[in-house]
Parts: structure tokens; C-alpha cells; sequence
């Protein structure tokens, strides 16, 4: 098993807010972020938050840079239809020409 290593970036905008009005108040370009009782915000959990959010549920990488090479992983195969199914819509077609 190999480490994957990727870059996280996150570009946000907040501003404290301590009341609802503040939060209505505030412009669209702003992400209100709720102040504590003496008015301090936690930014070690904010950015925590945040970078959470904005890392890939799935880790994916180029092509190019696969150490498989031709080693691919294949998980069951999925067989072809052999037989033709039926046009849902088929009852339809019948309808309209009548």
C-alpha cells in the first residue's frame, strides 16, 4: 500500500456574528460563524471544519502517475445482456395510434 498525498485548499470568507439580526444583516458574500458567550469564535475547530469538508471523500490521482501500470484491479465482471427487453413504452405507442 502506498501513501496518498494530495493538496487541500479552501478559500472562505466569515464574519462573527452574535445575534440573528447580525446573521440577517450580514452581506451574501460572507459566512456567518456563531460567537461565543464572551464573543470569541474557536478557529482551531472552524479551520478543522473546514478542511474536513474540503477533502475528497475519495482519493483519486492521474492516470499517469497510477503505480498499478497494468496491474488493474478488476472487482466481478458484468456480464452483456443476451436478451432484448421490452420497450416500456410500448404500451404507449399502441395508445397513440388509436
Amino acid at each position: 500500500m502506498t501513501q496518498y498525498t494530495t493538496e487541500v485548499t479552501v478559500d472562505f470568507c466569515f464574519s462573527p456574528c452574535r445575534t440573528e439580526a447580525e446573521i440577517d444583516e450580514l452581506p451574501d458574500a460572507y459566512d456567518p460563524i456563531e460567537c461565543n458567550e464572551i464573543g470569541e469564535v474557536r478557529l482551531h475547530q472552524l479551520i478543522e471544519d473546514e478542511l474536513i469538508v474540503a477533502m475528497p471523500i475519495i482519493p483519486m490521482h492521474e492516470d499517469t502517475d497510477c503505480s498499478q501500470g497494468s496491474k488493474d484491479v478488476v472487482v466481478g465482471e458484468i456480464e452483456p445482456a443476451h436478451e432484448e427487453r421490452p420497450n416500456p413504452f410500448a404500451v404507449l405507442e399502441k395508445l397513440k395510434s388509436k
